[in-house]
């Protein structure tokens, strides 16, 4: 049975592209209305038709509007509330998720992908999912009446009769062709009070049998034309994509209005190709048009039916449109309507993406407001939140891991060190420099740097140094100086690369070269200032864009946290931006802080996405923990951290036998995390990554002490991305 808390987040999807779907018609309908208000002199019903079929486009994708406005959402005004940051309601997101960027190239992300619910609680239906309820019972309803209407309507078609030879005959001579037309039928049928269209596969045209004895042949020629356009301007096809359309948006008035218009319209446009194919002058159109009409009318007739006979109003309006002497008449479509169609459906598409992605006017925001006091509330997760603050006895890890664990991390460390290249540099792996997850070769150097700050038992110390001072050296002269940058600007890779760089410089420069470490330390601190964005973050430009995302952010604040530690003082800014930022991305309810949007999943590599579901992980989570940490925030005094901490602790690094749950990044940061709050989480955290990660390590051959790059975020054969990201994990069990 789908669980209320399905039902709740199902709804929220619904209403995020129903909205935004639902005022992109109504922008569509509005320009409609200004271009036919100019137009309808001077135009024929084709083009008027064409038009007409703009405010409905939205409405018949909606997988296309949805994914416009996940990838492009809007930008919002962020207002703090005069209170605790954990206690206050979140502001809205401050960025948008490009998938192409001219300065930093095309970017990888992807969000929302199935969610998952091993960790919520049973919760009450939400306003939103009773509305999608209500939505799907009435779509349901109208839905099956259309299904049995055309079922109806097959049964009476299938029932018609054949017309006598003689009426065949009369039929071909009057359209002038030997033959009726090409694939069509000719039908004599008592139940309908007018000539009709049917038939999406086997075409059909259904004729009353006394309407032939009261139509000339000119009169009659021009009916039969009519109902032929109906077939070749692919009209039921069209009515029938119409009909479903309005039964999912039965609530929308654009909807109805477009659908109304579109009738007349279609009609108008077939009685206009039906006097020009049929050469029927107006009196002798409208005397056919007033014969239609003249006949008895029939109940119960059903809808599914393109009949030419509608109401009064329109009947007079038709009639007096084919008398008119300035009418026009066009033979198919009009030679704009098609065109007009397209550009005019590409350009209403491409403004509402432009709306998306302007650049958001933001005022300057008060100074962050100082912590309160911790909210009290208590809320229901695997494990209660109150035990994470608890004073907990020192973990001791699994009997007998200690030691395979140092075993492995000196592997690993001997490894890297024997792939090091003559300059200094490590790549992504052996043979191969492309980038890989989020590093380029500047960020994988950097993370090897860090898995070897700390020498592991019975690895040789001087070999540990060397290998040290190389990559640091290579670090140094990689810094371009128009940006400032580790290994200069190179896609949407630097900016990630250059956060681990700084971080790597900061922490082992100083002791590996204490004369002339600072000058570069400065710059690529200095570079990092610049590139955030005003009072909040960071993403891929070196330069503020108004772009910032979780991951990136994360990284930069590790960064500036070296930066304090080893004597620089960035301003008040720096700290506190990061810090609203990450606050605004977590939603208040779950913990859960997104990459993009207020608690979203978290983010995969398009070609991955399907591979490796967002449900086994909470990445942007545990680097929110490990990021509000490093700027001096206290977990255990937050609810917001500790249901955060309760989220991650119950996603435990898993290796299943499809391996979908493979995170080198999530086990990464999320051993920061649960190390932070220690106890028995971590005890049981640090078991599940020691079991996950331990048995798949290369025993053998030339790749001995790496791991395969065969996670969330590594491509095939980067080992030395993926060897030195699970070594920084492990190192963290180890201490």
């Amino acid at each position: 049975m789908i669980s209320s808390t399905l039902l709740n987040e199902w709804a929220a999807n619904w209403m995020s592209w129903l909205l935004p779907t639902a005022l992109a018609s109504l922008l569509v309908w509005s320009i409609v209305r200004v271009l036919w208000s100019a137009l309808r002199q001077r135009c024929s019903a084709h083009l008027g038709y064409a038009l007409f079929l703009l405010p409905l486009l939205p409405l018949a994708l909606p997988s296309m509007r949805s994914i416009e406005f996940e990838v492009w959402p809007a930008a919002n005004t962020l207002e703090l509330p005069a209170a605790s940051l954990d206690a206050a309601a979140p502001g809205t997101v401050l960025n948008r998720s490009d998938t192409t960027s001219e300065a930093a190239g095309p970017t990888p992300w992807i969000q929302n992908t199935a969610p998952d619910h091993s960790t919520t609680t049973a919760a009450a239906l939400s306003p939103t999912a009773w509305v999608m309820l209500l939505w799907g019972a009435i779509s349901g309803v109208l839905l099956i009446r259309f299904l049995l209407a055309q079922w109806r309507t097959h049964r009476l078609v299938a029932a018609a009769d054949t017309f006598t030879t003689a009426e065949q005959q009369r039929l071909c001579a009057v359209v002038r062709h030997r033959a009726p037309w090409s694939g069509m039928e000719f039908q004599s049928s008592d139940f309908i009070p007018g000539p009709a269209a049917w038939g999406l596969l086997r075409r059909r045209i259904l004729l009353p049998p006394r309407l032939l004895t009261r139509l000339d042949d000119e009169q009659l020629a021009w009916v039969l034309h009519h109902e032929y356009a109906h077939h070749r301007r692919f009209d039921l096809w069209i009515s029938a994509l119409q009909r479903l359309v309005l039964i999912a948006w039965f609530f929308h008035p654009v909807a109805w209005w477009s659908a109304a218009r579109l009738d007349r319209m279609r009609e108008r446009a077939c009685d206009e190709a039906a006097s020009a194919r049929s050469r029927a002058s107006g009196q002798s159109s409208a005397a056919a048009l007033l014969a239609v009409a003249a006949q008895p009318s029939r109940t119960g007739l059903p809808p599914a039916l393109q009949a030419l006979n509608h109401n009064h109003e329109q009947m007079e309006n038709r009639i007096r449109h084919l008398m008119s002497k300035n009418r026009t008449a066009r033979s198919g479509l009009a030679p704009l309507a098609l065109p007009l169609l397209l550009a005019a459906a590409a350009l209403c598409t491409t403004s509402i993406r432009l709306v998306q992605a302007q650049e958001p006017v933001r005022p300057p925001l008060e100074e962050v407001v100082e912590v309160l006091e911790p909210v009290e509330e208590v809320i229901e997760v695997q494990e209660p939140v109150e035990e994470i603050i608890e004073e907990q006895e020192p973990i001791e890890i699994i009997e007998g891991a200690v030691a395979p664990l140092a075993a492995s991390i000196r592997r690993a460390q001997e490894y890297m060190i024997s792939q090091q290249l003559e300059d200094g540099h490590w790549p992504t792996g052996p043979g191969r420099e492309e980038p890989t997850g989020e590093f380029n070769s500047i960020g994988v150097t950097a993370l090897v740097l860090l898995s070897l700050e700390q020498g592991a038992a019975g690895l040789p110390e001087q070999r540990r140094l060397q290998a040290i001072t190389r990559g640091l050296d290579y670090l140094a002269g990689s810094v371009d100086e128009r940006h400032g940058l580790f290994g200069g600007q190179k896609g949407h890779h630097t900016m990630s690369s250059h956060a681990v760089a700084t971080l790597a410089w900061l922490r082992l420069a100083p002791d590996a070269r204490p004369n002339s470490w600072k000058a570069v330390a400065e710059t690529a601190v200095t570079t990092i200032l610049r590139a955030r964005n005003p009072y909040l973050a960071w993403r891929y430009s070196p330069e503020p864009d108004g772009d910032q995302d979780t991951f990136v952010t994360g990284l930069m604040v590790r960064a500036l946290a070296a930066a304090t530690e080893a004597g620089f003082e960035p301003d008040k800014g720096a700290i506190q931006g990061p810090l609203q930022y990450l606050h605004q991305m977590t939603d208040p309810e779950s913990g859960r802080t997104g990459f993009l949007e207020t608690g979203s999943e978290d983010p995969r590599l398009r070609l991955k996405a399907n591979d490796f579901p967002a449900s086994h992980t909470e990445m942007c989570t545990a680097m929110a923990l490990g990021s509000r940490a490093a700027l001096g925030t206290d977990l255990t005094e937050s609810m917001i951290a500790l249901r955060g901490l309760a989220l991650v602790s119950a996603k435990k690094p898993y290796w299943g036998s499809t391996g979908n749950s493979v995170d080198y990044y999530y086990w990464l940061f999320g051993t920061e995390a649960m190390n932070l709050i220690g106890g028995r989480f971590a005890e049981k955290w640090n078991s599940a990554l020691i079991g996950a990660l331990l048995p798949r390590q290369e025993k053998k051959g030339e790749h001995a002490g790496s791991w395969p790059g065969v996670d969330a975020w590594s491509d095939a054969g980067a080992l030395l991305h993926s060897t030195a990201v699970v070594t920084l994990a492990l190192q963290q069990v180890k201490d």
